[in-house]
């Protein structure tokens, strides 16, 4: 992988076949982090001041404004205690725990 000694690879990439399989896990990691980042961007508004401290006066972004966030460790339990427990196995019929059938 280049620069990245053992001890900076994400467990996922250890024990990776090649460098193929680390380059679509990568992509993955990178396509969600773009779908979230245009699905929930945050439009509140940067409210522009003068800052009169300077000579001449400058205009500065006030990043003081009110943001709505979303709970995120409320967020993290619920995927703790909902999510599925075998990542990247294959689920043997009958042991989904998720399967209405």
């Amino acid at each position: 992988m280049g620069k990245y000694t053992d001890d900076l690879m994400p467990s996922d990439f250890k024990g990776a076949d090649s460098l193929k399989e680390i380059r679509i896990h990568a992509d993955h990691c990178i396509e969600t982090l773009r779908l979230a980042l245009m699905c929930h961007s945050d439009v509140t508004p940067v409210m522009i001041k003068v800052d009169n401290l300077y000579d001449p006066p400058r205009l500065q972004a006030d990043f003081n404004a009110h943001h709505r966030c979303r709970d995120f460790w409320k967020i993290s339990a619920w995927n703790e205690e909902k999510g599925l427990e075998t990542y990247g196995e294959e689920l043997e019929h009958g042991h989904d725990h998720h399967h209405n059938g």
